[in-house]
């Protein structure tokens, strides 16, 4: 039976990812305590575990070297940045990510969030929460506009769906290129 520990405070606090998990997995351990561990209590949570959902947590060579059973780290968010796959590699433990799984709501917030700094909603609702009433800095609109993508990714590409009824002007700069992409939506690259 696999063995599975989850010290990702984010998923420990998703009901219906434990509940999945648990279906199974029966024998899971949780990070209970929902705050991020020291190396040496991450160690100690990941002893006697096969596998591992990891969150913003790192481990190192000499975390590695202390874990012999772990076989298999999934990892939750964006990216690859905090575990270092060659090092797994070498130990003979398989990696699982899956790229793209939270770009919808990233692309929504990048989207709300240029909206908010058009119409300059943070200095208005601070001047509103201080009691004043403003009447300026109605701000701008978002369609039309000229937008710019750092990264025609996942996520970069799901905003451009989404900025579509908006007829903006979307340049996107990545370091792969996406020319039947940037054709069928019109971004200049």
């Amino acid at each position: 039976m696999t063995r599975v520990a989850i010290p990702s405070i984010s998923f420990c606090q998703t009901g219906i990812l434990r509940k999945e998990v648990l279906a199974k997995y029966r024998d899971t351990r949780f990070n209970e305590e929902q705050r991020r561990m020291t190396d040496d209590e991450l160690v100690e949570f990941l002893s006697d575990r096969d596998a591992a959902i990891m969150g913003l947590e790192n481990l190192t060579a000499d975390m590695l070297d202390r874990l012999p059973d772990l076989k298999i780290i999934a990892r939750m968010g964006v990216g690859l940045d905090n575990v270092d796959p060659a090092l797994l590699r070498d130990r003979g433990i398989r990696i699982g990510w899956k790229g793209g799984t939270n770009r919808q709501s990233v692309a929504e917030l990048m989207i709300a969030f240029s909206v908010c700094a058009l119409r300059h909603v943070g200095p208005l609702f601070a001047e509103m929460r201080d009691g004043k009433r403003p009447r300026h800095q109605m701000g701008r609109h978002l369609g039309g506009r000229v937008v710019g993508l750092h990264g025609c990714g996942f996520v970069g590409k799901e905003v451009v769906r989404l900025l579509q009824p908006w007829n903006c002007t979307i340049l996107a700069c990545d370091l792969q290129d996406f020319p039947d992409f940037y054709r069928e939506y019109g971004v200049e690259a």
